[in-house]
């Protein structure tokens, strides 16, 4: 009963907090609203992806078998060691709820962005644009869409740790940016390149400005260097510290000319940079922060990076924070100069709003996002007819007796066979519990290039990093409804189950609407 009465004292403490948070900022609900609205928008784009059978491998797939690996082999050092915090959202093996987990996680990235603009800006219906604006962001799309990554989770714990950091809350602000540095590695770079900022800015105000100085604050940028310098050397998981090819394991493929497709380079950071007019070109604290993604588009010269592609890939993390702190700092400076408007003063008419120029600004920038989304992104009516169309009459159109029958025959499979051979839209299998964490016997080829020598005996992959590999097999499961049976990357999976099926040593175990499952003996 004491119990009880403790419960129903916190709820209404919370509710009377909340309540006064509200009265006190209209504009919250609207954001809250939107949160909502978003959240539930991607959670069923991601939900219907997944049983329409348009869900893959990589990275839903292997996102939930690294977590399992991590469970089995916790000491292990992965390039998600964010795993340590959220790894229990794995453990019911529910794709559903991971997927749920990121869409609301990504959308939770406009609350710090609304926090960060009220605390610079000193005013609240720009702030609420901006942060709106957010969610409108081309670019973070394909972070939605292309299934669960780890890295998505980056953006909104960056945000988190700024926000606190001009809050002057460092602990949680050092907590939140090793957070957001652990979810991918090496994304812990960022974190060390804010922290050199910091602490330039920091020397800076203690010998031209000690009126601006904050000791505490030289303390944290310290510490954050020091920690953020020790994660990147200690938590690689190829144990050799080359932040080059960790930064190109983001692109899978590296090499060619600075001047390959030159073009469509430049469009696609004109795209990138168009709808915040190039203000976040004038902020030099984050400036640098734009460089890894500026270096791995015009050197990587990966077809992820490129024109339309990028816009539904999920690499939108290694930029899109920076790109928004970098405006609203950009916009704080040059807006809260003397005479310029804040919300301190006290005439709040009309004629007053409309003179605000930083708030012409942002609702410039929120319009041109949203012309840019009739195209560029799945809730553009133009979307159908471009060259980024998301296909999303397609993937939310489900059969699901091809959904069931798939399940029943995923079922017919051990879980501790690694020796699978799985096509890269059918993510359904995982987790296999016997797999070691770096262990590749169980492959698709999206990623591995199976080679034209291959025989029935004798079967042969190279990996991306060039290793060529003999690979075993047990059972082969396919897809023959799905583009994926067809591609090709050396051998396609019709090439491979063709050579196994007709050597004899490969049967069909089981077959329901165009799902195959072939068995060895």
């Amino acid at each position: 009963m004491e119990y009880s009465g403790k419960i129903l004292k916190n709820s209404i403490q919370s509710f009377n907090r909340l309540r006064s948070c509200i009265e006190g900022d209209p504009f919250v609900i609207i954001i809250v609203i939107s949160f909502i609205a978003f959240s539930i928008y991607w959670s069923y784009i991601s939900i219907m992806k997944f049983y329409s059978l348009d869900a893959y491998v990589f990275d839903l797939g292997l996102a939930m078998q690294k977590a399992w690996g991590f469970m089995l082999y916790p000491f292990n050092i992965y390039p998600n060691m964010i795993l340590w915090l959220i790894f229990p959202l794995f453990i019911p093996k529910s794709f559903l709820l991971i997927l749920i987990f990121q869409a609301i996680f990504i959308t939770m990235g406009i609350f710090p962005l609304y926090g960060i603009s009220k605390h610079l800006f000193k005013e609240r219906l720009s702030s609420m644009l901006i942060a709106l604006s957010y969610l409108f962001y081309p670019y973070l799309s394909g972070m939605y869409y292309f299934d669960f990554h780890y890295q998505a989770l980056f953006p909104t714990l960056f945000l988190f740790g700024y926000y606190f950091l001009i809050k002057n809350k460092y602990k949680s602000s050092f907590v939140m940016f090793i957070l957001a540095g652990i979810t991918r590695y090496p994304y812990i770079l960022f974190i060390l390149l804010l922290s050199i900022v910091l602490l330039i800015e920091n020397l800076y105000s203690m010998k031209y400005k000690k009126s601006d100085f904050q000791i505490s604050r030289l303390k944290f940028s310290f510490s954050l260097f020091f920690i953020s310098l020790i994660v990147l050397i200690l938590f690689n998981p190829s144990n050799n510290l080359n932040i080059h090819s960790g930064l190109l394991a983001n692109a899978h493929y590296s090499g060619g000319s600075l001047f390959n497709i030159i073009d469509n380079k430049i469009f696609v950071l004109t795209i990138i940079f168009f709808p915040f007019m190039g203000l976040p070109l004038f902020s030099k604290k984050f400036i640098i922060l734009y460089l890894p993604f500026i270096y791995l588009l015009f050197f990587s010269n990966f077809w992820g990076y490129t024109f339309p592609m990028f816009l539904k890939m999920q690499y939108g993390p290694l930029i899109v924070s920076f790109l928004y702190l970098g405006t609203i700092d950009a916009l704080s400076k040059i807006f809260n100069k003397k005479g310029n408007f804040t919300e301190k003063k006290k005439d709040h008419r009309l004629k007053t709003i409309l003179k605000n120029k930083r708030l012409k600004i942002v609702s410039i920038i929120l319009i041109l996002l949203v012309l840019l989304d009739l195209t560029y992104t799945p809730y553009g009516p133009l979307n159908i007819y471009s060259e980024t169309n998301f296909n999303i009459n397609s993937v939310t159109s489900v059969n699901w007796t091809r959904f069931n029958d798939l399940e029943h025959i995923v079922n017919m499979m051990p879980k501790n066979d690694p020796y699978i051979l799985i096509q890269n839209n059918l993510p359904e299998i995982f987790p296999i519990y016997n797999i070691l964490p770096y262990e590749n016997s169980t492959l698709t080829p999206a990623l591995y290039t199976f080679l034209k020598n291959s025989t029935i005996n004798n079967i042969y992959m190279k990996a991306p990093s060039g290793h060529v590999y003999r690979i075993k097999i047990d059972y082969v499961l396919l897809d023959v409804n799905s583009i994926w049976y067809t591609a090709r990357n050396g051998l396609s999976m019709y090439d491979i189950s063709k050579l196994l099926y007709g050597s004899g040593k490969f049967g069909i175990m089981a077959e329901a609407s165009g799902i195959v499952l072939l068995k060895k003996n």
